[in-house]
Order: C-alpha cells, then sequence, then structure tokens
C-alpha cells in the first residue's frame, strides 16, 4: 500500500487585527471632528487646523463612539425646516454613544432660527447623543404658528443634555400661539438625562410688558415632558421661567408618564403679582407612576413647589425637599406622598438677587438630603438643591455665575 504523505505547512502567525477580522470582531477607531467659524465643509474636519464649518457636518457624519467639538462661536442656520442643528442619521449605543460638545464651556452659542413656523436649536431623533456645554437661545417670530424650542428630543432613548445654559427662549414673542415656547422639548423620548444645566428667562412676552397684547399665559416652560418614560432632571437650575411652568409633565388628551425621576435640582421666581403666576416650580398632570421628587429647592414659588391639579398618581413619592413656602400647592390626590420636606425655610444662597444660587456657609439645605443611587455628593449627607457646597460639586453641577454676576 502506497503511503500517503501528509506535507505540514510552517506555522503562520497573523497579525492581531487580522485575527479580530476572521473571529468576526471589528474593532472600530472612534473619530474626533472639529467645528468652527473660521471652517469650511471641504476640510476633513478631523484637526484643530482643518475644522467644519457648521455643526451639521458633524451631526451628519459621526457614528457610535465619535466626538465633535465646537469651537467658540456663534452657530444658526435660518433653513427651510427651522433646525439649526438635526440629528438624524446614525445613533449611538450604550456603551458607544456619540458626544457633541462645546470645545470651552458654554462658548459655542447655538442661536435658534425664527420662522413662521417650527424653530430648533437641536433636534435629537436618534439614540444615544450627548449633548454638552452649549450656550443656546433665540427665537423671535409671533406669528400664531411659530413655536420656539431650544432642545427638542424626539422618540429617542438614551439622551443625555449636560452643563448647558438654555435661556431667553421666545424672549420678545408678542403672540397668542397657543403653542408653547420651551427650553427643552421631550416628546416620548425614553430615558433621557437633563443634567448641570441652566434655565432661565424662558418665553413669551406678558400682556402689557413691552407694549405687549397677548391673552396667553403660561404655555411656555424650561422642560415640558410628553409621555417620556424613565426621564431623570437633575442638578439644573431654574430662574426667571416664570411664563409656565420650569417643569411640566403633560400630554394633550391624556398619558402616562412612568419612572420620572427630578433630584437636586434649585427652582427660583415668579411671575409679577396681577399676571395670573402659574402656581408651583413643577406640574404633574396626566397618569404619573412611581416616580421620586427629591431634594430640590424651591424659592419664591407661587404657593409651593408641586402643583398636581388633574391626574391619577401611584407612587409618587416628594422627599427631602426645601422650600421658602409650601411644598405642594394644593392637597395632592392619594398616590402622592410627602415626607422629610422641609417647609418655610430660607434656602440661604450667596446672592439670589444676583441669581447666584450656590449655597452660603449655614445653609438649611447643606447635608439635609437624602442619599440617591447615581447622584454624587460631598460631606455626611447630600446637600439640597442644585449646589453641593462649598461650591461646584457632585456630578455634572450646573455652570455657575461668578459671584454678583448675572448670566444673560
Amino acid at each position: 500500500m502506497a503511503k500517503i504523505s501528509k506535507k505540514v505547512k510552517p506555522l503562520v502567525m497573523l497579525p492581531l487585527s487580522a485575527l479580530f477580522f476572521f473571529s468576526g470582531v471589528v474593532m472600530a477607531q472612534a473619530t474626533t471632528y472639529y467645528v468652527a467659524t473660521r471652517g469650511n465643509n471641504s476640510n476633513s474636519g478631523t484637526a484643530v487646523d482643518t475644522p467644519f464649518l457648521t455643526i451639521q457636518k458633524c451631526a451628519d457624519l459621526m457614528v457610535a463612539g465619535d466626538t465633535c467639538t465646537v469651537a467658540d462661536g456663534t452657530y444658526t442656520v435660518p433653513d427651510a425646516k427651522g433646525i439649526v442643528v438635526l440629528i438624524d442619521k446614525h445613533a449611538g449605543t450604550p456603551s458607544q454613544p456619540i458626544t457633541l460638545k462645546s470645545t470651552n464651556p458654554l462658548g459655542a452659542h447655538v442661536v435658534l432660527t425664527s420662522r413662521p413656523s417650527s424653530n430648533h436649536g437641536i433636534y435629537v431623533a436618534q439614540n444615544y447623543w450627548i449633548i454638552e456645554g452649549f450656550d443656546v437661545s433665540g427665537g423671535a417670530n409671533n406669528s400664531l404658528q411659530a413655536v420656539h424650542s431650544g432642545f427638542t428630543l424626539s422618540g429617542t432613548v438614551g439622551t443625555v443634555i449636560r452643563r448647558n445654559t438654555i435661556h431667553h427662549i421666545a424672549w420678545t414673542v408678542c403672540s397668542n400661539a397657543v403653542y408653547g415656547n420651551v427650553g427643552v422639548f421631550l416628546d416620548s423620548a425614553s430615558s433621557a438625562t437633563i443634567v448641570g444645566n441652566v434655565f432661565h428667562n424662558i418665553g413669551r412676552l406678558r400682556n402689557g410688558e413691552s407694549g405687549c397684547s397677548t391673552n396667553i399665559n403660561g404655555n411656555d416652560h424650561g422642560i415640558y415632558s410628553s409621555t417620556s418614560p424613565g426621564l431623570t432632571v437633575k442638578r439644573n437650575i431654574f430662574h426667571d421661567v416664570t411664563r409656565g411652568w420650569p417643569i411640566h409633565v403633560f400630554k394633550s388628551g391624556g398619558g402616562t408618564t412612568n419612572n420620572l425621576n427630578i433630584y437636586n435640582n434649585t427652582f427660583a421666581n415668579q411671575g409679577p403679582s396681577g399676571t395670573n403666576p402659574r402656581q408651583g416650580h413643577i406640574v404633574l398632570t396626566g397618569t404619573v407612576n412611581n416616580s421620586n421628587i427629591k431634594n430640590n429647592i424651591s424659592y419664591d414659588g407661587f404657593l409651593g413647589m408641586i402643583h398636581c391639579p388633574t391626574g391619577t398618581y401611584t407612587n409618587v413619592v416628594v422627599d427631602h425637599n426645601l422650600s421658602d413656602k409650601a411644598i405642594n400647592t394644593m392637597p395632592c390626590p392619594v398616590g402622592v406622598t410627602f415626607a422629610n420636606n422641609l417647609t418655610s425655610t430660607s434656602p440661604g444662597f450667596v446672592s439670589a438677587g444676583t441669581d447666584d444660587y450656590r449655597l452660603a456657609a449655614g445653609s438649611a439645605a447643606i447635608d439635609a438630603g437624602v442619599a440617591i443611587a447615581g447622584v454624587a455628593y460631598n460631606g455626611a449627607a447630600p446637600d439640597i438643591g442644585a449646589d453641593e457646597f462649598p461650591g461646584q460639586g457632585g456630578d455634572f453641577s450646573p455652570p455657575l455665575a461668578p459671584i454678583g454676576l448675572v448670566i444673560h
């Protein structure tokens, strides 16, 4: 019988990248893009000295894990859609979100368009994006069809809006439009996190203000959440959001909100007397289930902090909050539980008159909160409010103004 000869081939060491290829594992290299007002969309956009001109160019290119950093300057695009930045091309993942950020905190200014219909600063329609550090303002159309929104989250999952300043949205508008103007609008956006932002001066002119004649009051808000489950709002400052509510949970025709968490925020100011200011700083309507409102400061609200005029509530816990007035503006229905709250208590700010809402030494809010998973703090216990004494502390605390300086 003839022998069958077997030739043994020498062992070949494949490059590591090839091994990953044959095993079905793809190792993607994340890309950082750059945008500047001196840029050009024909540039590569991948180096500081070859930036893109528009934020939209970045938004269209980025995939999971990528980052776009936007240099100081003013960015607005008066396009046919009324959107400065439209995020609708690619999604991130929970482990590889896509990040769009201002290179220097609040150095990149996004200015809303002013069309006689919808006007949006940054419109997010893809999952797992982080938007960080922008100054967002503008919107000035008086049309009955006009609406102005700093951020809009439409049907997204896992969006993070952090350390932005959102201000003077529709601030000069005189209109009877029933549509609201808002800092952040969430439309069926799941598991969003709004953290470390400052909201101020949002909403149209009141009747008689700067010569305006209108019969609309209270339709404009800081955050408007429409059936957005798993929303977390923490360590934000809201002041002079007095044309409606800083936080409004509502769905026209009825809707359900599950797992809403409002932690460690500071709310300040109400509308001037005689203009029918909206009661409280947080209004809950519709059906609200399994939600928590903890460690918040309410200062100078109309009657109190929480307003629950109509709705059905199950396991809504209002705990360890501080108000210089009451906590609830009216008796809330069964299903809302109040415990461990401080009422008729001054928060002890550094200087509320100049919008400096840091806690001063001796504040009753210091170490008076309750520990919450995912909310960092200093000291023996969490402080109540957005600030963690003795200054900016905790997780993504808001970008605060220097002492004696008003944010505009």
